[in-house]
């Protein structure tokens, strides 16, 4: 049985990282300064793995297959853009499959991924929660955000 240790919410920046302000009066300072007292906080938390929700910048899926919702379950490899990690991401596979199963039953229509490629909109978001360490990750569920069909806010929500 899983147990929820805590939630953090970070948006992505992808110039925060690849191009990080002087210091912390500088445009993004405070964002990085943020950012690391998450990372403090998950470190302390010491989880097991994490789930990572993010956009989707057409790298997981574009228009000949767009979900609004989409769950890794087995692999996922990091695309490497704007100084994100490239290549293969940390999965924590049995635990996506029970979100994935729990989801379902809940309602929600979740797409499934075997094989998910994803880009600096969730790979930096978790590069700066966890620290740089390797925590495995319920692989990453992409939120569709630039093209149609996009979720309601209130579904996205709940």
């Amino acid at each position: 049985m899983s147990e929820i240790l805590g939630l953090v919410a970070l948006s992505h920046s992808p110039f925060a990282t690849l191009l990080p302000p002087d210091g912390p009066e500088q445009p993004g300072g405070r964002f990085l300064a943020e950012a690391a007292r998450l990372s403090r906080t998950v470190a302390q938390l010491a989880p097991d793995a994490v789930v990572v929700i993010g956009p989707d910048h057409f790298h997981a899926n574009f228009y000949d297959a767009m979900p609004p919702f989409l769950i890794g379950v087995e692999h996922a490899v990091g695309f490497g853009d704007f100084g994100s990690r490239p290549g293969p991401l940390p999965v924590a596979g049995e635990l996506a499959w029970s979100a994935y199963d729990g989801l379902t039953r809940a309602g929600f229509d979740l797409s499934l991924s075997y094989s998910l490629t994803v880009d600096h909109g969730l790979v930096q978001s978790y590069e700066m929660v966890c620290g740089g360490t390797d925590i495995p990750m319920v692989p990453p569920i992409p939120v569709s955000a630039a093209a149609l069909p996009t979720e309601r806010p209130a579904r996205a929500r709940s």
